[in-house]
This record gives C-alpha cells, sequence and structure tokens, in this order.
C-alpha cells in the first residue's frame, strides 16, 4: 500500500506478475480501546488474511470495523501488540 502511494502506477502497467495481487495482512495480540469508554474493544485480536485472499470485516454497528481498519491504515497508532 505504501508503494503504492510513494509510485502510483499508470493506467495499463503491469504490478508484478502476480495474478493474485495483494499483500499479506497479519495482526498478532493486537489489543486497543478508546480513553475514557472503559475496557478494550479488542483484546488479543488474532488475523491474518493471506496474500490472494479477499476478507470482509461485518458485524453490528459500533462493534470497530471502522477502527480495525484505521488500526491498520495506520490511522490509529495506540496500540498494543503486532501488525504486519
Amino acid at each position: 500500500m505504501f508503494k503504492l502511494r510513494e509510485n502510483p502506477p499508470n493506467p495499463g502497467d503491469e504490478m508484478d506478475g502476480d495474478s493474485r495481487g495483494g499483500c499479506e495482512i497479519e495482526f498478532q495480540g493486537v489489543s486497543f480501546g478508546y480513553p475514557g469508554r472503559g475496557g478494550l474493544l479488542y483484546e488479543g485480536l488474532d488475523l491474518k488474511i493471506e496474500r490472494g485472499q479477499f476478507a470482509a470485516i461485518v458485524g453490528a454497528s459500533g462493534c470497530g470495523k471502522s477502527t480495525l481498519i484505521a488500526i491498520l491504515e495506520r490511522l490509529i497508532f495506540s496500540f498494543l501488540g503486532g501488525q504486519q
């Protein structure tokens, strides 16, 4: 993702020749809570999405879907655990 931001491809450019595209995403033991809300939204979250897989983050309103994406995009930096 960061590579694409720095060097955006031109329309029609071949990326890396791998038809699967994408990248691997992995969270290891991630814990997160908003200050003042009491408790953690995530505690010890493990998630791995292999390169080429499609995944959907689904759930009820307020369950943390957007927060998970914000952590992935590094819009939120204050979390415990690992992200690769």
